[in-house]
C-alpha cells in the first residue's frame, strides 16, 4: 500500500504539460506581385457571421479599366506504383508525352485521389479549401485521487494489481485544460502572372496542402486518457512556369503514412483561359 501511495503521491505533485508537435513550416516560395489593388477581406469582427454578403473584399473601381485573363487552374494528384513511375520518367521528355501518360492512367484505372480547380484570374490570388477543424487537448491536470474513505473501501473489496488499475480505481482520468485547432483536409492556393517573354506562358506560385488526422496517440496509461493527435500531411508547391493548356509535373512523392517507397503520389498542373 505505501508504494502505491508514493508513486500516486509523485504523479499528483509534478505538473503535467503535454504539447504537441507542431507541423513543420511549409518551405518559403518566392510569389507572384499581389494584386496591391484589391482590399483584403474585413477583419475587425472575426465573431461576425459568415458568408454570402459579410466579409468579402470589396471590389476597386480602378477594374473597371482593366482587362485581365481569368484562368483555369487545374492540379490532379495520382497515386501511382513507384516502380512504373520511375519507368515512365525516362520517357516523359515533351508536354505530348505527360498528357499521353495521363490518358492511359485515365483509361487503366489508376487511382485519381484529388482534382481541384481553381478560377484565377492574372496577377491576382484565389484559394480554396475543404476542411475540418480538429480541436486537440495539449495541456493537462494531473488526476485526482478518490476520498480517503472511499479509497480504502475500494483497497479492502477489490485490491489492485497494477499501476493501470491503482489509477483506474482510486484516481479520476487527467483533465484537458488547454486546446488547440488544427484544418484537416485539402487546401489550394495560388498566384498566376503573365510571362511577357513567352507568348501563353505563365507563372504560377502555388500551394497544395492535404492534412489527415491518422490517429490519437497514448503517452500515459491508458486509464489517464492523457492522448495527442498524429497528423499526416502532404505538401506541394512552389514557384513554376507552364505552358498553357499543357500538363507539367509538379511533384512526386510518397503518400502520407506510406510505410514503405512502392507507392507514390504524383501532382500535375494545368493552366487553361476560362472559356
Amino acid at each position: 500500500m505505501e508504494w502505491r501511495n508514493a508513486m500516486l503521491g509523485g504523479l499528483l505533485l509534478v505538473p503535467w504539460v503535454v504539447k504537441a508537435e507542431e507541423a513543420a513550416p511549409a518551405p518559403a516560395a518566392e510569389h507572384a506581385p499581389v494584386d496591391t489593388a484589391a482590399a483584403d477581406v474585413a477583419a475587425e469582427d472575426p465573431f461576425a457571421p459568415q458568408g454570402f454578403g459579410s466579409n468579402l473584399p470589396k471590389i476597386p473601381a480602378a477594374r473597371l479599366g482593366e482587362a485581365r485573363d481569368t484562368l483555369a487552374l487545374r492540379v490532379e494528384v495520382w497515386e501511382v506504383a513507384t516502380r512504373d513511375w520511375v519507368v515512365a520518367m525516362d520517357r516523359l521528355a515533351k508536354p505530348a508525352d505527360i498528357e499521353t501518360w495521363r490518358r492511359d492512367r485515365l483509361a487503366d484505372g489508376t487511382p485519381l485521389v484529388h482534382a481541384p480547380v481553381l478560377a484565377v484570374e492574372a496577377k491576382s490570388r484565389n484559394s480554396t479549401e475543404s476542411i475540418i477543424e480538429k480541436i486537440y487537448p495539449t495541456e493537462y491536470e494531473p488526476p485526482e485521487m478518490l476520498p480517503a474513505a472511499a479509497a480504502e473501501e475500494v483497497m479492502r473489496k477489490n485490491p489492485p494489481q497494477s499501476l493501470n488499475d491503482f489509477i483506474t480505481r482510486l484516481t479520476s482520468g487527467a483533465t484537458p485544460t488547454s486546446f488547440e485547432t488544427r484544418n484537416t483536409g485539402v487546401t489550394l492556393e495560388a498566384e498566376i502572372q503573365p510571362v511577357t517573354v513567352g507568348e501563353g506562358t505563365w507563372d504560377i506560385s502555388i500551394s497544395f496542402d492535404d492534412v489527415v488526422l491518422a490517429k490519437m496517440d497514448t503517452f500515459a496509461p491508458e486509464a489517464l486518457g492523457v492522448t495527442m493527435p498524429q497528423f499526416h500531411n502532404f505538401r506541394a508547391g512552389g514557384l513554376l512556369r507552364v505552358k498553357e493548356s499543357q500538363w507539367q509535373i509538379l511533384a512526386a512523392a510518397a503518400p502520407p503514412a506510406a510505410t514503405d517507397a512502392s507507392r507514390s503520389w504524383i501532382v500535375l498542373v494545368r493552366v487553361d483561359r476560362a472559356r
